[in-house]
C-alpha cells in the first residue's frame, strides 16, 4: 500500500502563493494516485506497467504545471490578479488537496470499488480547472491555446484512465465497466469543454464589438 511519507499540506495558501499552492496540490493528487497504484500489487508484471503508466502521468503532468508557472510569470499584476481570483473562488486548492487526502486514505483503508468510480471523475475536476487557468493566462498574454496542449491533455486521460483501468484489474473489479465509466466521463468532459469555448467565444466577439 502506498506509505503516507509526509502529512498533507492544509494550511491555507498565502495569496501571493495561491497558483503555485493550487498546482502543488494538483501534482499531490496525482502523486497519491501513482504511489498507491505502483504499491497495490505484488504481480511484477502488472507492477511494472503500473509503474511505466504512472511515471509517464506524473512526468507529463508536471510539464504542464511548469509550463503554467513559467507562462503566469510572464503577466503583469493585474492579469496575475485575475487568474488569482478565479482560483480563489474556485479553490482548486482545497480541490487537489482534498483529493489527494482522499486517495492516501483510499489506498491505506482498502475501499477500492466506490473510490475507482471516484477517481475517474475527480482527475476530470483538476484537468478543468488546470485547462481554465491555462486559457486565461495564454488569452492575457494574447496567445491562442495550441492543439499541441489540446494533444497533450488528452495523453493525460490515456495514462490516467489506464492507470484506473490497471487498478481495477488488481483489485477484481470489472475492466469493462470502468472503461465504459471513463469513456463516458471523456465525453460528458469535451461537452463541457466545448459549451466553455463557446461561451469564451462569444464574450470575445461582444467584447470587439463594444470596443469598435
Amino acid at each position: 500500500m502506498a506509505e503516507n511519507k509526509s502529512a498533507p499540506n492544509t494550511e491555507k495558501p498565502k495569496e501571493e502563493n495561491i497558483l503555485n499552492a493550487t498546482l502543488s496540490a494538483f501534482e499531490a493528487f496525482v502523486s497519491e494516485m501513482s504511489a498507491g497504484a505502483t504499491a497495490s500489487t505484488a504481480d511484477e508484471e502488472t507492477k511494472q506497467m503500473l509503474v511505466t503508466t504512472s511515471s509517464s502521468l506524473q512526468s507529463q503532468f508536471k510539464k504542464v504545471t511548469e509550463f503554467v508557472r513559467a507562462n503566469y510569470s510572464n503577466l503583469n499584476v493585474g492579469k496575475k490578479e485575475e487568474v488569482d481570483i478565479f482560483l480563489r473562488i474556485q479553490d482548486g486548492f482545497q480541490i487537489g488537496n482534498s483529493g489527494a487526502e482522499t486517495t492516501r486514505k483510499a489506498f491505506k483503508s482498502g475501499w477500492f470499488l466506490k473510490f475507482l468510480k471516484w477517481a475517474l471523475h475527480w482527475f476530470k475536476e483538476i484537468k478543468k480547472i488546470l485547462r481554465e487557468i491555462i486559457a486565461m493566462i495564454l488569452e492575457a498574454l494574447g496567445i491562442k491555446f495550441p492543439k499541441w496542449l489540446e494533444t497533450i491533455f488528452l495523453l493525460l486521460d490515456e495514462f490516467y484512465d489506464a492507470l484506473v483501468s490497471l487498478l481495477s484489474d488488481v483489485f477484481g473489479l470489472d475492466v469493462g465497466k470502468f472503461a465504459t465509466d471513463a469513456s463516458r466521463a471523456e465525453v460528458n468532459y469535451l461537452n463541457e469543454l466545448y459549451a466553455v469555448e463557446r461561451l469564451r467565444s462569444l464574450r470575445n466577439v461582444q467584447k470587439s464589438n463594444e470596443d469598435e
